[in-house]
């Protein structure tokens, strides 16, 4: 096991306790020895001396806070609490708890491959939960207030994920009782977690100890038709506003800043403020995931309303007038809530003078002046898609989707042309749903095929749950931070919903929102990768609202015999549809500077698929002849004698569809040793020419798969 110090690392501390009712007897002990003792199994027996969690929970709460714990978030002064804090390691110690024994490896492993930051996770000792060492920088955390800064930040991330984690974890105190896991997982290279400071700055400039509910202060007074004006109204609706009267603030907070940016009194960066406060004050309170989301969405929904009416810097209305009854009232019927919530207005401020609303104007054009506009075009790709639009591509997996969304993302970011279609330039943001290497490996053979590196194309680190308002926010800052974005694209559907259901017309609803919301607005046309329904092949998966939300959508299908991918338009809302493309998947190896091949740490080529404009084939071919059947049996006979498991080489020829990769192949000195015996011919020479016809005509009805000197049925 590499430890943290061969790394280069250093050595890193947390503190062992022989007792959590003695948090003053302590020593520190460095990490690496912890996670040996994880991993060979030290404390196996006292684990294993405990009552079942399940058949006796009693008994077995009591005989484990018997057990000696690790406090693995750094080191502490004279006792282990969340006062006592001294300094952090650089983890943050995360559990995962009322998971089946059945659930722990599967959520295990998926977090494995999902969470690049993952330095440590292993088995708790009831075998029902998980422990996790999360990597983050080193200098981020100095006391139990930055602590709760963090878990704000990084619950929501692994709720993205689809994994929750507890509550608990947000005191920097946090203990984990010994545990025993000889299969626990270490990743000494994982890269730090790093902290939306956008919002942990904000968090920190309102800091005001003096106010126990909440660590931001009261925004002062600013003078009248001011920008800190409009800024400090909008702020003192959250920061006035008791626990009891969550919902109701957020509406008015939202409504406030909805109207002032419409008036073009304030930017839309006031939503990063206001998601900012909330999420401060929802971590003060530890609530639930559930009052959260609900929380902002109040937000969202009195900023859309807010939207539709104006606040200029020229009114005597006051603020109350403003924001009474009437509003709420209204506002509760659109968005669904109950009338009879709290409607008084003793958190909103002082009556000074705020801006009225000013009712816009319903403007009209004749005809003839419409038809008098010179129309417009904006087509990122010609005939395929345009700025602006919301598209969905969807298929199988394995249908060749993402090959073709990859490329038409590196060719626009380029400015070259797409399959024979021209392109409009500009930057690209890509919203991973899954890790780097295959990525990496795609977007190098763009980059090989093309020869041009786009300094252009932006990958995230992680999916986006944009279910979820904070997330979605998140993304627009990124977006409006690389400027001038054309496409985004989502890689997949379900992987940056956050949570919810595809089947869920409400669920797509709240997901498309805060797409119409946060995305479109920055002028770019958003790409959505999306699966084919389990039962009907010819639509996406999920609630029917998903396809009619789209202006355009595309299936992508593959034919297995021929291996050829076909790209057909399902929907073009304002132009006619093009022709489906179709195009062949040809295997390339990945070269380096040297024009080299690259091998694996085994020696193994590295691969990957370009797409090739091809003729639509049929999946049809014209019946083998006698030999060419015979030579395809002893390749049969020659697999089931001779036959070893594909190399590594060979299974990265489906980067897609593990699901095809061949159970064993054979060398083709095997295979031609038998079928020469059965091609009747007087000549080697011969045997070898008609052998070479044979398997010609074989690879041409894609009967058999090859690589190298090896081949295998298909």
């Amino acid at each position: 096991m590499q430890t943290l110090n061969e790394s280069g690392a250093g050595v890193k501390n947390a503190c062992f306790l022989q007792n959590i009712l003695s948090p003053k007897n302590f020593h520190v002990t460095p990490i690496d020895s912890i996670l040996a003792d994880i991993k060979n199994e030290r404390h196996k027996a006292a684990i294993a001396a405990l009552p079942d969690s399940v058949a006796n929970e009693k008994a077995y709460k009591a005989a484990k806070e018997k057990l000696p714990a690790w406090a693995f978030n750094g080191t502490f002064s004279g006792k282990v609490d969340n006062a006592s804090f001294v300094e952090s390691n650089g983890f943050f110690h995360i559990d995962v708890d009322g998971l089946t024994i059945e659930q722990v490896e599967t959520v295990k492993q998926k977090l494995i491959v999902d969470c690049p930051h993952l330095y440590a996770i292993w088995v708790s000792p009831s075998g029902r939960g998980l422990k996790i060492l999360l990597r983050i920088p080193d200098d981020s955390i100095h006391n139990d207030s930055d602590f709760k800064k963090a878990y704000a930040q990084i619950e929501p991330y692994f709720l993205g994920l689809g994994v929750t984690i507890d509550k608990s974890c947000k005191d920097v105190r946090r203990l984990c009782f010994v545990c025993s896991d000889a299969d626990i997982y270490i990743n000494v290279d994982a890269p730090a977690y790093l902290f939306d400071m956008a919002i942990w700055e904000q968090i920190n400039k309102t800091k005001n100890t003096a106010l126990p509910a909440t660590a931001h202060p009261i925004a002062t007074p600013a003078p009248t038709n001011s920008k800190d004006f409009a800024l400090n109204n909008v702020r003192n609706i959250l920061l006035r506003a008791s626990k009891g009267n969550y919902h109701e603030s957020r509406l008015k907070a939202g409504r406030l800043a909805g109207g002032y940016v419409v008036g073009g009194v304030l930017d839309q960066t006031v939503l990063n403020e206001l998601d900012a406060i909330n999420r401060s004050i929802h971590a003060q309170y530890g609530d639930s995931e559930e009052v959260q989301k609900t929380e902002a969405m109040a937000i969202l929904d009195g900023f859309s309303y807010g939207m539709r009416d104006p606040i200029t810097s020229s009114s005597t209305k006051t603020i109350e007038t403003y924001l009474a009854k009437p509003f709420l009232d209204n506002l509760y019927k659109i968005v669904g809530c109950d009338s009879q919530g709290h409607t008084d207005n003793e958190n909103v401020i002082s009556s000074q003078s705020a801006p009225v609303l000013t009712t816009p104007t319903f403007k009209t054009l004749s005809l003839r002046e419409l038809l008098n506009r010179k129309y417009v075009t904006n087509w990122l790709v010609k005939g395929v898609i345009e700025r602006g639009n919301l598209a969905l591509f969807f298929g199988d997996s394995a249908s060749g989707k993402t090959f073709y969304i990859m490329d038409m993302c590196f060719c626009i970011a380029a400015g070259i042309y797409f399959k024979g279609k021209a392109t409009k330039q500009g930057n690209v943001l890509y919203i991973c749903g899954e890790g780097f290497s295959g990525l990496q490996k795609r977007f190098m053979a763009l980059y090989q095929h093309y020869g041009v590196m786009p300094e252009n194309l932006h990958l995230s680190e992680r999916p986006a749950a944009l279910m979820d308002i904070a997330s979605a926010l998140a993304v627009m800052r990124k977006i409006e931070e690389i400027g001038n974005v054309s496409l985004i694209v989502i890689d997949t559907f379900h992987r940056n919903m956050g949570g919810g259901s595809e089947d869920s017309a409400e669920d797509i609803g709240e997901f498309l929102k805060n797409v119409d919301g946060f995305l479109k607005p920055t002028g770019a046309a958003v790409a959505i990768i999306h699966h084919s329904g389990h039962g009907e092949k010819g639509r996406s998966r999920g609630s029917s609202s998903i396809r009619a939300a789209m202006d355009v959508e595309y299936q992508v299908t593959k034919d297995q015999l021929t291996n050829r991918v076909t790209v057909t338009n399902t929907k073009m809302k304002d132009w006619q549809a093009p022709p489906p493309a179709c195009f062949s998947m040809n295997v390339v190896n990945l070269l380096d500077d040297d024009n080299q091949p690259i091998s694996d740490e085994d020696g193994e080529l590295l691969t990957s698929v370009i797409l090739e404009a091809a003729e639509p084939t049929t999946s049809k071919s014209k019946a083998l002849d006698g030999r060419q059947q015979d030579v395809l049996a002893e390749l049969h006979k020659a697999i089931e004698k001779h036959g070893i498991p594909p190399t590594d080489d060979i299974k990265n020829l489906f980067p897609d569809s593990p699901q095809n990769i061949p159970d064993k192949v054979v060398h083709s000195d095997k295979w031609r040793e038998l079928a020469y015996k059965v091609i009747d011919v007087n000549t080697q020479d011969a045997k070898k020419k008609a052998f070479q016809r044979c398997t010609s005509a074989l690879k041409t009805v894609y009967k058999i798969g090859f690589h190298d000197d090896y081949y295998w049925i298909i």
